[in-house]
């Protein structure tokens, strides 16, 4: 299925926009990840990168946090 061209597309960390014009949401995951490696930022209590990265891409998916895994099995349902 296509996505839907959005007009505006950025990157916002800590609230902070960090990247403008990534031109699709898919393409802007990809830079996420890579600015989250590259900058070696943190995970936020909030679990958003972790989820992403191990449940959605699946890296290093066997060393789940409680909360993640919980997330993983709803979705998994």
């Amino acid at each position: 299925m296509a996505e839907e061209d959005p007009s505006e597309v950025s990157i916002v960390i800590e609230g902070n926009k960090v990247m403008e014009g990534c031109g699709s949401r898919t393409k802007a995951c990809v830079l996420l990840m890579g600015l989250i490696y590259s900058l070696n930022l943190e995970y936020p209590k909030q679990y958003t990168f972790e989820a992403f990265q191990k449940l959605f891409l699946e890296l290093d998916g066997g060393k789940l946090q409680k909360k993640v895994h919980s997330l993983k099995n709803k979705l998994m349902q």
